[in-house]
């Protein structure tokens, strides 16, 4: 969001109280895909991703969060 610094000075020129008028800075378009390795030697960082996508929701900047999980075959390929 983003200050409307016309609309705050309107609003504080009637009501006499300085209070911020935000407007949408536009749509939000970026999309984050976290990848995430499933091996034994990864189970460890299971809860930090976790931790990383909902402070990654958390911030409003991206429209979608997602989370994808590589599993490895027998011939090593994914």
């Amino acid at each position: 969001q983003q200050l409307d610094e016309q609309a705050t000075a309107e609003r504080a020129a009637v009501s006499g109280l300085l209070l911020p008028v935000l407007q949408d800075s536009g749509r939000r378009e970026a999309r984050l895909q976290l990848l995430m390795d499933v091996s034994t030697s990864t189970a460890v960082w299971t809860a930090t991703l976790t931790d990383l996508r909902r402070l990654c929701e958390g911030t409003g900047v991206f429209r979608e969060v997602l989370v994808h999980y590589v599993h490895m075959d027998d011939s090593g390929a994914a």
